[in-house]
């Protein structure tokens, strides 16, 4: 009967990396979005002494190689210590944000605290009341990029009672070859490991289950994109070799989107009062400070209110000036306008003129496949002559953003068209 243990699985916890906010906010906050990165690593250190784990296992991204943050360094080996103290053992992989190569030893780490090395998948043991509990195997990153394939080389030992993988990877929904250790779902089940502790996603995903695949996310969110709960996975390992999962919410600061419509809207403080109820609510349900974007859409009245980039800054003013003395403050970061004017568009796609033929070649190419579709734009792209100037950035248009610019294209196009009255242009 193998023995009984827990273990706290992280990764891409990028100490010292400030969010990603385009509007300074308020002086009283500086503190907090400076040190949200290394709030939620002490969250981390909290929730593994609370729960008495065994270890702390990352998998990749402790720091962001770029900076090279001593004050990254020291909040790092500061709260290994303090795990330490509680017995509890970290096992570390560094990632592509912070290679081996990048991050001399300059602050001393704990001797509990071991870093898998960069030449070679190296197998340590997790020691539990003198018992070896588990093979914890991993390797570092040596520079920003990986050469080869790594992942025949986790192989569990014959003897494991338990066998982990830590690895910073691109994963089994990745393309097959990468820079980012690739990994394949043949390889994973060929190793007999029991649970892959993957990093570099920041998206927490459960791949698998037999063997457990898991990506934690990240522990803070870093960019208005990365919404919702971050944090780290508690694992429970019985006695047979069972394992249980738990997410922990680390995050000192969330990020949200908030969509609201305007068709039945009809002036701005209408809005505005929508705000303020959902931001009341969102306070007290998440008890932390929450950076939101804001999305307006529908058709309506207001379009010409939210279409207005001066309009949209004026509204984020008012929304933030009463949050400014607030410690556990809602800051609307950005208002996003994909309204559309109060016309009857689908009705104005059957009439005989020139908007009518605008919006009918739009159905045309909505009708396409996503490939013929994103084809056909990009050669609609190539194909105006002042995208000569822009050539080098060509490659830069993803599908995604395609699809965003024929979005917008559709109505705005067609308002042109007809111009501010409803009418068609001259």
């Amino acid at each position: 009967m193998a023995k009984r243990f827990r273990f706290i699985h992280c990764a891409d916890l990028h100490l010292g990396t400030p969010l990603a906010i385009r509007e300074a906010p308020s002086r009283y906050w500086e503190k907090t979005l400076r040190e949200a990165t290394f709030q939620a690593f002490r969250n981390i250190v909290d929730t593994a002494i609370e729960k008495r784990v065994a270890a702390i296992v990352i998998a990749g991204d402790v720091y962001n190689s770029a900076d090279h943050s001593l004050p990254a360094q020291l909040e790092f080996s500061r709260e290994l210590f303090r795990a330490a103290n509680a017995g509890i053992s970290t096992f570390i992989a560094h990632g592509n944000h912070d290679p081996v190569s990048a991050w001399q030893a300059q602050v001393p780490l704990p001797p509990t605290a071991h870093v898998f090395s960069a030449d070679k998948v190296e197998g340590l043991p997790l020691v539990v009341e003198n018992e070896t509990a588990a093979m914890i195997y991993g390797r570092s990153y040596a520079t920003m990029h990986t050469d080869g394939r790594w992942a025949p080389d986790y192989v569990r030992g014959e003897s494991d009672p338990y066998a982990i993988a830590v690895m910073h990877t691109q994963g089994p929904k990745a393309a097959s070859e990468g820079p980012y250790a690739p990994l394949s779902w043949d390889e994973i089940r060929q190793s007999g490991i029991d649970y892959w502790a993957l990093g570099h996603v920041h998206t927490r995903e459960v791949l698998s289950e037999d063997p457990y695949v898991v990506y934690p996310g990240n522990a803070q969110s870093l960019t208005a994109a990365e919404t919702g709960p971050r944090g780290c996975y508690l694992v429970e390992v019985g006695s047979h070799g069972t394992t249980m999962l738990e997410f922990i919410a680390t995050d000192a600061i969330r990020s949200e989107t908030w969509e609201f419509s305007v068709t039945d809207l009809t002036d701005v403080e209408m809005f505005i009062q929508a705000v303020l109820a959902k931001r009341q609510e969102r306070r007290q349900e998440v008890g932390k400070p929450l950076l939101v974007t804001l999305v307006v859409n529908g058709r309506g009245a207001l379009h010409q209110v939210f279409s207005d980039p001066a309009a949209r800054q004026s509204i984020l003013a008012r929304l933030n000036e009463e949050e400014e003395m607030k410690h556990i403050f809602v800051y609307c970061r950005a208002l996003l306008d994909q309204t559309t004017a109060a016309v009857d568009w689908q009705a104005r796609r059957e009439i005989p003129d020139a908007t009518g033929d605008y919006l009918r070649a739009v159905d045309r190419l909505r009708a396409m496949s996503p490939e013929e579709r994103h084809y056909a734009l990009r050669q609609a792209v190539a194909a105006r002559p002042e995208w000569e100037r822009y050539a080098r950035y060509f490659g830069e248009l993803s599908d995604e953003r395609l699809e965003t610019a024929l979005r917008r294209a559709e109505i705005t196009g067609a308002q042109r068209i007809l111009g501010d009255n409803g009418d068609e242009a001259d």
